[in-house]
């Protein structure tokens, strides 16, 4: 939020005493739903919640607005999908408190994020290299922590993505083969 303020002080529409008030109503009613939350799939199996977390999850990544103009893009259901696999993961925890920190990291994550993100993409577009860097070092850092293989195939994965990807498709541009046929477009040839 304060990042976002910084970021378009002048084109905020609302005061930052409206925003608090928002903020605050937002985390009450989330920490008073957080036993309802734990509860709420005590019925359903750990499988269960674990296909629907990924399938969701997967819908969120389907979804989502990557900055191009595609039917499939809605951020609303991306938003929705992301929103019901972190509660099903956050059912899954073992305290009230735990489920009420997932059901917020996860609106801050999947909500606030990708407008930030945006936002700064849209008024500070020289920091948007920095900004990649910057959070695939930190993703680096913070699985370290918890698994050095996980972090070791983080850094593949980047790598992958990054560099040997981009550099195969490259070079198989040269085997590309276009074949012309009566499917093709009609061409007017210029006539004598």
């Amino acid at each position: 939020y304060i990042l976002n303020r910084l970021l378009l002080p002048s084109s905020a529409s609302k005061s930052v005493s409206e925003d608090l008030k928002t903020i605050i109503q937002f985390v009450a009613v989330v920490f008073l739903l957080s036993p309802v939350l734990k509860t709420l799939t005590d019925s359903i199996s750990t499988d269960t919640i674990y296909c629907m977390t990924v399938l969701m999850l997967l819908a969120s990544l389907l979804f989502h607005d990557y900055g191009t103009d595609a039917a499939l893009v809605s951020d609303t259901v991306s938003l929705n999908a992301s929103v019901f696999a972190s509660v099903c993961l956050a059912s899954r925890l073992s305290t009230v408190t735990h489920t009420f920190a997932m059901v917020v990291l996860a609106m801050q994550v999947f909500a606030l994020w990708p407008v930030l993100q945006r936002n700064i993409k849209i008024y500070k577009p020289d920091t948007q290299v920095f900004l990649t860097w910057f959070l695939c070092v930190l993703s680096v850092g913070v699985m370290s922590m918890v698994s050095s293989i996980a972090a070791v195939a983080i850094v593949c994965t980047h790598l992958c993505i990054t560099f040997l990807f981009p550099y195969i498709l490259i070079q198989l541009q040269q085997f590309k083969n276009n074949i012309h046929g009566p499917w093709d477009e009609a061409t007017v040839s210029p006539t004598a």
